[in-house]
């Protein structure tokens, strides 16, 4: 899952990893409850009887602690994967806002124009209305525009 999380992150991978974190906390409350028995099972007055019993236990009981050690190094190395797919998914979404937003600001330049003068008012008050070429010249004007727009916001890295 660690990686793929920089070029391909689905929701497959979310639900691996939700699955292996649950699997690991049943795991770990598994080796919590026996703890507790191997715990009783060192208070047990005839396993002093059987020495290499008693040292047998000892062993397992050490095995025991490591294991617990174990799920909870893994359920840290589980959370920071989490917290990193979701940093990758949120950057992600970021940028697919910011190239909307610029895309909403170049295509609001032209409609702007276009819904200036496509209002009924008197002419005599819009640059160009009585000009023989007036639509070609505004055409090109909000082009233009767009494409000067369209340049700064490459520039800044945001589209």
């Amino acid at each position: 899952i660690e990686e793929r999380i920089d070029y391909k992150t689905e929701n497959v991978d979310l639900i691996d990893l939700h699955a292996l974190e649950s699997t690991l906390v049943y795991f770990a409350t598994s080796l919590r409850a026996n703890g507790a028995v191997l715990d009783r099972l060192t208070r047990y007055k005839r396993l002093e009887q059987y020495p290499e019993d008693k040292d047998l236990l000892g062993d397992v009981i050490v095995e025991n602690r490591q294991a617990i050690e174990m799920t909870s190094i893994y359920r840290d190395i589980i959370n920071g994967t989490r917290e990193l797919m979701s940093s990758v998914l949120d950057n992600r979404l970021n940028n697919v806002m910011k190239a909307l937003a610029s895309v909403t600001l170049v295509m609001g330049i032209p409609t702007l124009i276009s819904g200036l003068y496509g209002m009924n008012v008197n002419t005599k008050w819009m640059p160009l209305a009585n000009a023989p070429h007036g639509f070609t010249i505004i055409c090109v004007m909000a082009a233009v525009i767009c494409s000067v727009m369209l340049f700064i916001l490459k520039k800044k890295k945001l589209f």
